[in-house]
């Protein structure tokens, strides 16, 4: 649906960095449309640059859990328009971190797209790092071990 969205946009640019099932569907859907760039499955380097030169993130997967994607963008101070569903709904702010949208309706991505400009996007750059840094192996191995002692002295009724 992104790509169809992106159709409609001849001034935005859309970079796929995925593969998978859908991937030769996508490439069909992007052909002809010098704004949809279909890359695949890029390099670890590649994707730090996507990252970093991108204005916002947009990953509308239903299969998500979780979702790394979000928690990537949002490190390199980048929204992230997402699905509003399942793991979405716990890492990204909605309007703070980026927007979850309903990827059925074109013209929701379209309006999260044609707002997620660089000012914009600038905007929420800070809330992004801060959201993002929940999400770190520091953050969770302090909050363990925090929860690890409340729970020894609750036992030991210290």
């Amino acid at each position: 649906m992104a790509v169809n969205a992106f159709k409609k946009m001849p001034d935005k640019k859309l970079k796929v960095a995925s593969g998978g099932p859908e991937l030769d569907k996508i490439k069909k859907l992007a052909k002809g449309y010098n704004n949809i760039e279909i890359l695949g499955w890029v390099s670890e380097e590649k994707l730090k640059e996507l990252y970093g030169n991108c204005i916002a993130s947009l990953y509308l997967s239903y299969k998500e859990d979780f979702g790394i994607v979000p928690i990537e963008s949002m490190s390199c101070g980048k929204p992230c328009i997402v699905t509003d569903q399942g793991g979405f709904k716990e890492t990204v702010i909605n309007g703070k971190t980026g927007f979850r949208i309903n990827p059925l309706k074109q013209d929701e991505i379209i309006k999260a797209v044609n707002f997620m400009d660089k000012k914009n996007a600038f905007k929420m750059r800070k809330s992004c790092e801060e959201r993002a840094r929940l999400f770190s192996i520091k953050y969770f191995d302090e909050n363990m071990k925090k929860t690890a002692k409340e729970v020894i002295k609750k036992q030991l009724k210290i």
